[in-house]
């Protein structure tokens, strides 16, 4: 038989240990089901009937908790219950640490596997991610990077067109007067291979650059030495980094010393930090642009300024508010009218500094030949390492719902002793920021320490010190913070809504789990064999690269360079017949490049007279016995044939 006071007590006895209620709480709703029954009764409603209906208009548990939630803390300070709060907080926290730490050993080898799986796909992605950051994070470090940008010409001259990344030389005076929003301006000559020389070494430097004195203003360039101002504006003056100071003349200031450049003297105006190795400016000095006329003198240098063909990098900083846009229409209201030559087209683009790198892929006269960034391949590896980190998390996920039997028991056990969801879901996140913490710290280590092999496989310089950056850090944290709510999302939410009465009886649970496990495995098996396929392909890629037949010998062949135009030529007989005298150096030749093609010369075919470009190298007498090159028609180049030294060339398949 029903009564009312005993289902009462019950009902407040369900409430009683949950903090979120207070005794005055309970006295306002045990009054308010009292009335609400009395009411009922009168109307001639049954006790039962009133109650339930009574307990069904306060609303599910779940809602009625929410609602005093919204006051909880409210309360707390009014009563001056803070402390008593905050100290209960921090013994549940250490409470589930105890129970996680508990289960760790209890179950050593769930853990092991989770925290290396969790590991291993943490540190891939983070240095994968690290790679990907490097890629976009070219040329940020400057200031203003936003405001400055690379001005590009699509020049179409006789017929042949091709997008540059130069401007012409007359540009930068309309630039500098006639623009407005143009703050600055500069323009940069990239060398390689230069001649180096003091009194005790001599060395090929392979980057440096020339450039007027607004370098230091567009870019912002720091001197540790020197005066920004003056120190690129006469002629023969050259700034030098750190490190090439330290090369030629160990700690002593290198401020106002000589040196010699490709035989010419120069004198140290300024020294640099070094420049981070993502910029796409890559010098280790730089000579004043001023210099090429005291070199090669003003009646050249005008008649090579005074044509509107590109010819030099071009770099400008606009003001906050102009728009590039509106730049370029400017400049073609004042340079379009000023082309005279019939066969010459071109067009002005501007190109943000911080889009060089990964978006100059189909520029030519790129500074240095430089090799562009490649934004596909930046985007292909984000998402391999969203896929590795996810991997990761599924294999977690289904390890989870594998103990799903084992795990039930204690949700069961711990709901009849109080416990709510909230509490539960709060349990199993936690213990999965546990084990990702775990494996965040296995993934920072990997990542140091395979850091070398990783540079070395990709190509590119990054740093210890890199990978602590803010951005790379902040990064990793974003991930580990990530992986453990996704990671520990489904046995929180879909374990801790389990019926203790389902559980305790014995009852089966989990029989959605064997189907979502085999979706993971379905899941986890398509984007393995997607990964390792993609894998093998890349690896039989590269191994034809190193060992695809490149039509010579290149086993034991030494290739030395020299840019001495000026008297190397008439020395090399001299030089060949030395090294010839060298034990164990079977054969020396020469050419004019190796491994690209030194220039283009164009045929004219008959009987239409059809221009075509090829590309051509010269070569001494000797080149093809001492490379191994096969002739399969033909002859080798004679001494003994005077007409062989103007007028013979060989040429391969493709040119046939």
């Amino acid at each position: 038989m029903f009564n009312l006071e005993s289902a009462i007590s019950a009902w407040r006895q369900s409430l009683k240990y949950n903090r979120t209620f207070w005794s005055e709480d309970l006295d306002e709703l045990e009054r308010h089901i009292r009335d609400h029954v009395a009411e009922a009764v009168a109307t001639g409603r049954s006790e039962e009937e009133a109650f339930r209906d009574a307990q069904r208009g306060l609303g599910q548990y779940g809602n009625i908790e929410g609602e005093f939630r919204k006051v909880y803390w409210g309360t707390l300070l009014r009563r001056g219950n803070i402390n008593s709060e905050l100290i209960w907080i921090y013994s549940m926290f250490l409470n589930y640490i105890r129970v996680a730490l508990r289960n760790f050993k209890r179950y050593p080898g769930f853990v092991f596997i989770n925290v290396v799986g969790l590991a291993v796909g943490m540190g891939v992605s983070f240095l994968i991610l690290t790679y990907v950051q490097f890629e976009f994070s070219y040329d940020r470090f400057f200031p203003d990077s936003d405001r400055i940008y690379r001005v590009t010409t699509l020049e179409i001259f006789e017929g042949s067109t091709q997008l540059v990344a130069d401007a012409p030389h007359r540009l930068v005076a309309v630039l500098r007067d006639e623009i407005p929003g143009v703050v600055d301006v500069v323009r940069v000559q990239g060398y390689s291979n230069r001649i180096v020389a003091t009194d005790n070494q001599q060395i090929i430097e392979e980057h440096s650059i020339g450039a007027e004195p607004s370098l230091f203003e567009v870019f912002d360039f720091v001197l540790l030495e020197g005066n920004r101002a003056t120190a690129l504006r006469a002629p023969f003056s050259v700034v030098v980094t750190e490190s090439f100071g330290r090369k030629y003349f160990g700690e002593n200031s290198p401020l106002g010393k000589a040196i010699s450049i490709d035989r010419d003297a120069y004198q140290i105006t300024g020294v640099m930090p070094d420049l981070p190795s993502n910029s796409h400016l890559k010098f280790d000095f730089a000579v004043s642009y001023s210099t090429r006329r005291a070199r090669f003198g003003d009646e050249l240098l005008d008649d090579i300024e005074s044509n509107w063909r590109a010819g030099t990098a071009t770099y400008v900083k606009l003001a906050a508010d102009a728009v590039p846009a509106d730049v370029i229409a400017g400049l073609d209201l004042i340079v379009q009218p000023q082309i005279t030559d019939p066969e010459l087209t071109i067009n002005l683009g501007m190109q943000p500094l911080e889009d060089i790198h990964l978006y100059s892929g189909g520029l030519s006269h790129l500074l240095f030949d430089e090799d562009p960034g490649d934004p596909t391949q930046v985007a292909l590896l984000s998402a391999i390492a969203f896929f590795i980190l996810l991997l990761a998390c599924v294999n977690f996920i289904n390890l989870a719902t594998a103990r799903a039997t084992t795990r039930a028991r204690e949700v069961g056990v711990r709901k009849v002793a109080g416990a709510d969801r909230r509490q539960l879901v709060v349990q199993f996140i936690g213990e999965s920021f546990l084990v990702c913490l775990l494996a965040y710290i296995g993934a920072f280590i990997l990542v140091e320490t395979t850091l070398p092999v990783f540079n070395s496989l990709i190509g590119v310089d990054l740093t210890p010190a890199f990978v602590r950056t803010p951005e790379a850090l902040f990064g990793m944290i974003a991930v580990f913070l990530l992986t453990g709510f996704a990671a520990g999302s489904y046995p929180a939410f879909v374990m801790s809504a389990y019926s203790p009465a389902h559980v305790l009886k014995g009852n089966r649970v989990g029989t959605g789990h064997t189907r979502l496990r085999r979706s993971f495995v379905v899941f986890q098996l398509i984007v393995t064999v997607v990964l390792v396929t993609g894998t093998l392909i890349v690896g039989e890629q590269l191994d034809y690269v190193v060992h695809k037949d490149l039509g010579y010998d290149s086993e034991q062949i030494v290739v030395i360079r020299s840019r001495d135009y000026t008297t190397f030529p008439s020395q090399y007989d001299s030089f060949k017949s030395e090294l010839l005298a060298v034990p164990g150096v079977l054969g020396v030749t020469g050419s004019t490049s190796f491994g690209a093609l030194g220039a283009q010369i164009a045929f004219g075919t008959e009987p239409e007279n059809e221009q075509l470009e090829f590309g051509w190298i010269g070569v001494d007498y000797d080149f093809v016995e001492t490379v191994g090159l096969e002739l399969i028609s033909g002859r080798d180049f004679s001494r003994e044939l005077v007409s062989d030294a103007k007028e013979a060339f060989i040429l391969n398949e493709t040119a046939v």
